[in-house]
């Protein structure tokens, strides 16, 4: 079952909180999901009485740890030895050793990627991969994705790196967005790098290790707007890139074709929590006993049970035991406003792209500021309020702060899986 929400106020003070690195670690990314159960279990398992540890009391609303004798384990120390543990696996460990061996099980495979790329490339676009992964991991797993009988024009088979103009390796993002590193070629044959640092102008075909964006920019000749990057990780991929380059930017959300359907189904809900909204603000500003075209509102007690209660049926109609990725609720997540902030464009897959033409300008409608909202006063509200039937007033206004972006889908367009590529809200167009 979900979490059912807590109070607020009985767990952190009402005054602003110090931002403290050492406390609060976030966690943005599907890549940081096996960490996040991993940590999850650990404290489970020493948390459980049956093992012969207790809670540290620390305060009487926050514990720091379990001890056991004279053994001291804090949540800060396992926090650590995770995190740590991860790194390691990654760079020294055999995970990619087993990825591998088995692709079929943990590499999705589309065959509409390089029907896509070729598109791409064919409408005059030059494609580049940057990757952290080095030269060896990368040629598996695209060979893999791009092992077709066909080329995606019916012709002969064609290797992965014909797809792309350049291909960068060992990139270390997100520090390729700032200084980077030593930009060396690769020598293909034995997966080694050359001596010296590459200094000339990139040249196609060749693979590359390191290097930062102001390099890539300098030697391929391309600058900010003209660059569209596609990437999968909120702060090392999109951040990154927006605020340093000033790159377009394209985020894939592989959860996004779940969280679509949800929120097909829970409209209704979402309308309801903005009615009781508009109402509780209503009650505030009618002062005791408030009417409505002669109907008696509920009470504000009520009507705050009501919302409490209508979230969490929308948290509860999410697959996910950790709920929607983004939103809670009437509210954006933390992740939500970022990929509205820093994305100019989000789909749950980089092919969507292949269902629009090569000079398709993707726009979004125009925002009103909350002063600038003028709704109309003759639109029943609905669906009816928990325990009000027949209950009818004014649309609900937009009480607080606009989200800076809105969402949209180009429902013109047929799109295989119904969802589509989102463009953020904003005075900028993407080409």
């Amino acid at each position: 079952p979900f979490l059912p929400f807590l109070p607020f106020h009985s767990l952190s003070p009402i005054h602003p909180q110090p931002t403290d690195e050492r406390r609060i670690h976030i966690l943005y990314t599907l890549f940081q999901l096996p960490e996040i159960y991993l940590l999850a279990a650990l404290v489970d398992f020493f948390e459980n009485k049956n093992r012969g540890y207790t809670r540290i009391e620390q305060s009487p609303d926050t514990h720091g740890g379990v001890q056991c004798g004279d053994v001291l384990i804090t949540y800060q120390m396992i926090w650590w030895d995770v995190r740590t543990s991860v790194d390691w696996l990654h760079v020294y460990g055999d995970v990619k050793e087993k990825t591998v061996k088995n692709l079929e099980r943990y590499v999705v495979k589309d065959p509409r990627l390089p029907l896509c790329i070729h598109k791409l490339r064919s409408s005059g676009m030059k494609t580049f991969i940057a990757t952290n992964s080095d030269y060896r991991y990368t040629q598996k797993i695209m060979t893999h994705l791009f092992d077709y009988p066909e080329g995606p024009d019916g012709g002969p088979h064609r290797r992965w790196r014909e797809y792309f103009d350049h291909v960068i390796v060992d990139a270390k993002k997100p520090r390729f967005f700032e200084e980077g590193s030593m930009l060396r070629e690769v020598d293909e044959d034995t997966a080694s790098l050359k001596l010296g640092v590459f200094t000339g102008a990139l040249k196609p075909g060749q693979v590359y290790s390191g290097g930062s964006s102001g390099a890539f920019c300098k030697y391929t000749g391309a600058k900010g707007k003209e660059i569209l990057y596609v990437g999968d990780h909120i702060f090392g991929d999109v951040i990154k890139a927006k605020k340093e380059q000033a790159w377009r930017t394209f985020l894939v959300l592989p959860e996004l074709k779940k969280e679509v359907k949800v929120w097909e189904s829970t409209q209704s809900l979402f309308l309801r929590l903005q009615n009781l909204a508009y109402i509780l603000a209503e009650v505030y500003g009618s002062g005791s006993g408030p009417t409505d075209g002669g109907v008696k509102l509920p009470d504000m007690n009520s009507l705050r049970r009501a919302l409490k209660v209508t979230s969490q049926e929308m948290e509860d109609s999410y697959p996910s035991r950790l709920g929607s990725l983004l939103r809670c609720g009437s509210r954006l997540t933390h992740f939500a406003i970022m990929a509205n902030r820093f994305a100019d464009l989000y789909s749950s897959s980089c092919v969507n792209l292949m269902r629009y033409p090569s000079n398709y300008l993707f726009t979004a409608p125009h925002q009103l500021m909350v002063h600038e909202t003028n709704p109309s006063d003759s639109l029943p509200i609905s669906p009816a309020l928990p325990g009000t039937p027949g209950l009818t007033g004014k649309r609900p206004r937009m009480l607080t702060k606009l989200p800076r972006g809105m969402s949209i889908v180009d429902h013109d367009v047929d799109l295989e899986d119904d969802n589509g590529i989102r463009k953020r809200s904003s005075h900028d167009e993407v080409p």
